[in-house]
């Protein structure tokens, strides 16, 4: 209980000021989510656009839901916003996601290695821009001193570097280094 209208009065003057803190640290959390989701879509925008062309971009868009601040996924194609769930052709979600694991990982706080792992980048990309693919990749890779192993059945992207062709014969694994687009261990079929 207040006795006093001095105590009322600190009380009223506390909640004021934990009222505007609380206001103030949500403005710096917010400013932060912006911040990071800018560079996010701002990674995907780039591999997108190398890939896809001029007309795709992504953005986060933010919204209020329940009310709280969260941000919605759109892929931008000649300025229309158009929700991932819709989009379904050529490759775009796969370019996206890869984008977007890229950026995570450079935000993320704790980065134990600088080695990703991929299993068919561009599986469902179409196969004239998987070349474009390889180039906006190697372009990431060095600019982020990035390690990428590659596990894939589309030659175009032996651009990324030293290459291995893998294959089974009699139940015996052959491995051969690619290079120059050509395999140099199948000149010697046996």
């Amino acid at each position: 209980m207040l006795e006093t209208e001095t105590e009322y009065a600190r009380v009223v003057q506390d909640a004021g000021s934990a009222a505007e803190s609380l206001e103030f640290v949500n403005g710096v959390l917010l400013a932060i989510q912006e911040e990071a989701a800018n560079f996010c879509a701002g990674v995907a925008t780039r591999l997108l656009q190398h890939v896809m062309g001029e007309s795709y971009g992504f953005v986060f868009e933010p919204r209020l839901e329940r009310g709280r601040p969260g941000l919605e996924p759109c892929i931008l194609k000649n300025e229309l916003a158009i929700s991932p769930r819709d989009e379904t052709g050529g490759g775009v979600l796969d370019v996206i996601s890869l984008g977007l694991r890229i950026a995570l990982w450079a935000v993320s706080a704790e980065r134990h290695s600088p080695l990703f792992l991929l299993d068919e980048p561009g599986k469902f990309l179409d196969r004239s821009r998987v070349p474009a693919l390889a180039e906006a990749l190697e372009e990431i890779v060095s600019q982020m001193a990035l390690q990428v192993v590659c596990v894939t059945h589309l030659d175009d992207l032996e651009a990324l570097g030293l290459s291995y062709h893998i294959r089974q014969r009699n139940e015996i694994s052959f491995v051969d280094e690619v290079t120059g687009g050509a395999i140099e261990g199948l000149k010697n079929k046996t």
